[in-house]
């Protein structure tokens, strides 16, 4: 009787695990990779999300700097003005493009339209505004374009503080004419792109400038 249940006792331990056993595990080694993979896979398209955000960033304050040298270069241009002159309804006489009359030139809302940029001034951002460079492959940056609308006219005696006009082309702050004097207003409008030729940033400013 001893002997008999030895024997199976060595049998049972001969024996392999159960089928359903080994499928079992196979199953739980599936679910482990898969669960790896998945993390695998949004760690990578994290990594992705953030290089093209920074990279969109880049590209903006890339923008943003065109358009501040292109505001720079317009405003230096208003103070070569000796006249208006040039300045008409359509903006488009030749050498002057993108110099119009009161009340003509692209409204705020229209400036993001690129049918508006039909007619433009580009900025020499080589000049006095100096060259805007991408500061990783040295490439300089498509220049800057803006163009200028004529605002008014604001005479004003000598030794006075002139109208409200004045307050409001010196960004708030009221001026002494020393002599008589005619200052002109001036709406400037930039248009900064960046090296993907499809971000921009854009700037407006009031200029003053006697005349």
């Amino acid at each position: 009787m001893m002997k008999s249940r030895v024997q199976t006792l060595s049998h049972l331990e001969g024996r392999k695990l159960p089928r359903q056993q080994d499928g079992a595990i196979l199953a739980v080694s599936l679910i482990i990779m898969l669960v790896l993979m998945i993390v695998s896979l949004s760690s990578s398209q994290g990594i992705v999300l953030q290089e093209r955000m920074t990279g969109t960033h880049r590209e903006s304050v890339l923008a943003l700097q065109s358009a501040e040298a292109g505001l720079r270069d317009a405003a230096d241009y208003v103070d070569t003005l000796i006249s208006v002159g040039q300045f008409s309804a359509t903006g488009d006489a030749a050498g002057y493009e993108g110099m119009y009359t009161e009340g003509s030139a692209p409204t705020s809302s229209d400036v993001f339209n690129d049918a508006s940029w039909t007619y433009y001034q580009a900025a020499n951002t080589n000049g006095a505004g100096g060259s805007i460079v991408d500061p990783e492959d040295g490439d300089s940056l498509p220049p800057a374009r803006y163009f200028i609308e004529y605002k008014s006219e604001i005479s004003s005696a000598p030794g006075s503080a002139g109208s409200g006009g004045p307050k409001e082309i010196q960004g708030g702050e009221a001026f002494n004419f020393e002599e008589e004097a005619n200052a002109h207003g001036f709406r400037v409008v930039v248009r900064g792109t960046s090296r993907d030729g499809v971000t921009h940033r854009y700037l407006e400013a009031l200029v003053g400038q006697d005349l």
